[in-house]
């Protein structure tokens, strides 16, 4: 039920995380930790440390290895006139953006709902992505990871 993003480039997590994440060790421990453990992460920089990202009104755009990843927190400005490109759109904490918005506002390949979405709201982008022919991943069935 939070937001959890990280970009793992070799040995090295860079994340995002809501705060309630962030001030909960027991929880970062069992979520996130033990795996980076496993995956053998040796550094962990939070990315708002590095002012990494391009900050928007509606969110925020990270470009990591040549991908561009969207994510969409806040609501998105109808303005089909100036189209965005993203590889990736991460809808997160809830936005009330409709799919057709993303659509017509957003160039991109795939969606990814993130956990800290309602799952009635997940349930509908779903079906619209399904109607549409869209991509998409959902994070609460298991995470979401791209080869960079």
């Amino acid at each position: 039920g939070k937001k959890a993003i990280a970009f793992i480039i070799q040995r090295h997590a860079y994340y995002d995380f809501d705060s309630a994440l962030i001030h909960n060790e027991s929880l970062l421990r069992y979520n996130i930790r033990d795996h980076w453990w496993q995956c053998g992460i040796e550094r962990e920089t939070s990315l708002d440390s590095m002012k990494s990202g391009n900050e928007l009104p509606y969110g925020k755009l990270y470009a990591v290895y040549g991908k561009r990843i969207l994510v969409l927190d806040k609501e998105l400005p109808y303005n089909p006139s100036t189209k965005l490109k993203a590889d990736v759109v991460i809808l997160s904490g809830n936005t009330k953006n409709m799919i057709e918005a993303v659509k017509q506002n957003i160039d991109f390949k795939e969606l990814v709902f993130d956990s800290s979405n309602k799952p009635y709201q997940v349930k509908k982008w779903k079906d619209d992505c399904e109607k549409m022919k869209i991509r998409y991943h959902d994070c609460r069935a298991h995470a979401f990871e791209m080869d960079l």
